[in-house]
């Protein structure tokens, strides 16, 4: 079963987990845009943008990761189900 993904292929999906809740802490509170000024709002991503760029960056890296964790878990679903599954060729064959 670990014959592409090895055993860093499961901790991928820790990885994600990791990744998008630092990437959410770096971004910080922004402030409400319906209630601040265009001109506060302005000086918080002047202030604070640097933290807010990393952090979208740190998230992204994460959902990049959970694509090969989904692709990793098709495979061990696909192989715990077998030929006579519910949907065996559904939504494609790629192995």
């Amino acid at each position: 079963m670990h014959k592409h993904g090895g055993r860093l292929a499961p901790l991928s999906g820790v990885a994600v987990l990791i990744l998008v809740f630092v990437g959410f802490a770096l971004t910080g509170d922004s402030p409400d845009a319906t209630k601040k000024p265009a001109s506060e709002i302005v000086k918080f991503y002047a202030d604070q943008g640097d933290g807010a760029i990393v952090g979208l960056v740190v998230i992204g890296l994460g959902l990049t990761l959970f694509v090969f964790f989904g692709s990793y878990m098709r495979r061990v679903l696909g192989a715990a189900e077998g030929e006579d599954g519910c949907c065996p060729g559904w939504p494609s064959r790629a192995r």
